[in-house]
């Protein structure tokens, strides 16, 4: 099996990783360079939609049992433990099989395990322990992307998220990127400067 070259592009809501992920890709069809894109979700989890992206914060769906259920579980110290575990061995299914024994070399990734992590981390569902945990043991790929968008910006772009919450999402992608040396690119700018900016990073596309 040939060694996939991985390229993952994470970000808060709103950054565009999937706008750039097709970019990316078409830039490398155009050079007749193999390649897929993916975007990363679960395997065989079934993780409830407001859970990953906080709708249920919201007014809408206040009834719903599965809704209320989640926001009484949360913060649960049982459930902050075995719940991020059951999801790091479910991204790991994902990453074997959607992944690795994809036939293209070159894998863009529209999204990674980091985003979900720390969705669960902000949502208080992952302890601080069981967070660093996984950070250290979740396979590295061989390039991330890191699109940086403010939070204002973001809001305007993604209006059922908040500034508080991007603001906090912000502050743990900025920690992970200082940790792991990821490479940063402003999201802030049109998307067509944003994608020349990631083609100047990528050794892949000339």
């Amino acid at each position: 099996m040939l060694k996939k070259e991985i390229i993952t592009l994470i970000g808060n809501d709103g950054s565009g990783k999937t706008y750039q992920a097709k970019k990316i890709f078409e830039e490398m069809k155009k050079n007749k360079i193999p390649a897929k894109v993916i975007h990363f979700d679960h395997f065989f989890l079934k993780i409830p939609k407001f859970a990953a992206s906080n709708k249920y914060l919201t007014s809408q769906g206040e009834e719903d049992q599965s809704i209320r259920l989640f926001k009484t579980l949360k913060g649960n110290k049982i459930f902050q433990l075995v719940f991020p575990i059951i999801a790091y061995i479910d991204f790991l299914f994902f990453y074997i099989f959607k992944i690795i024994f994809v036939s293209e070399k070159i894998v863009i990734l529209d999204r990674y395990f980091y985003d979900k992590l720390i969705k669960f981390y902000d949502l208080n569902i992952c302890n601080q322990k069981i967070f660093n945990l996984l950070l250290s043991i979740a396979p590295v790929p061989n390039l991330t992307l890191y699109l940086n968008l403010s939070p204002k910006v973001g809001f305007k772009r993604k209006e059922e998220m908040t500034v508080s919450i991007l603001s906090r999402r912000k502050k743990l992608y900025d920690k992970l990127v200082k940790d792991f040396g990821f490479i940063v690119i402003n999201a802030d700018k049109k998307k067509d400067k944003v994608f020349l900016e990631i083609i100047e990073k990528l050794k892949y596309v000339k």
